[in-house]
């Protein structure tokens, strides 16, 4: 018996290929999601904590602002390198690894920045901090949702609007205001991404 190869045209494979090639972004998207949505909730609860007790103790904000960020970073790392990668060949595991030092060498990036910003602006930008580095986080966000998925931008600007109604209306209880809405934006988003 012999089988006859089916005739394809080309426009019909073009369209083909497009919605296989439509259906794997959609996919690596998803997975994108799935595996961020763990950090949001972590930097949510960072920020929670951070914030409340900075609203308690106020003349301890940088000391306690140093400590909360410095958890969340090993808690990042440990995240990252703890994380369980599917079996995988030799290529795609080293492939993996590259990009998660890719990450920690991001965050790290920007936590040095930040704090060498405060550092150099310091004490006048103590009573701003809190908004410099919300608004600086609301933007990483919305530039991973312009490369990884609109949930992330829509996550970053979640956030700046809450750091922004909180410093123009809330002011004299913006670190309580910032841990509830900002914190709870990221927690909240982190749940969002989850369930993409």
């Amino acid at each position: 018996m012999t089988v006859s190869p089916t005739h394809i045209s080309k426009d019909a494979a073009a369209e083909a290929l497009a919605e296989i090639d439509g259906a794997t972004t959609h996919i690596r998207e998803l997975k994108g999601y799935e595996t961020g949505a763990p950090y949001l909730i972590l930097w949510g609860i960072v920020w929670v904590v951070g914030g409340s007790l900075n609203y308690l103790f106020p003349k301890s904000a940088a000391a306690i602002w140093n400590v909360a960020t410095a958890i969340g970073f090993v808690a990042t790392l440990w995240m990252i390198l703890s994380s369980k990668m599917p079996h995988t060949d030799a290529t795609t595991a080293k492939r993996r690894r590259a990009i998660a030092l890719k990450v920690i060498g991001t965050v790290a990036t920007m936590l040095a920045f930040a704090w060498i910003t405060m550092w150099l602006i310091e004490p006048q930008a103590r009573q701003y901090s809190l908004t410099f580095f919300g608004l600086l986080t609301a933007a990483v966000y919305v530039l991973m949702g312009i490369w990884m998925g609109l949930r992330y931008a829509l996550a970053g600007i979640a956030v700046a609007v809450a750091v922004i109604v909180g410093k123009l209306f809330f002011a004299d209880m913006f670190s309580l205001w910032f841990a509830i809405f900002c914190g709870g934006s990221l927690i909240l988003c982190g749940f969002w991404l989850r369930r993409a």
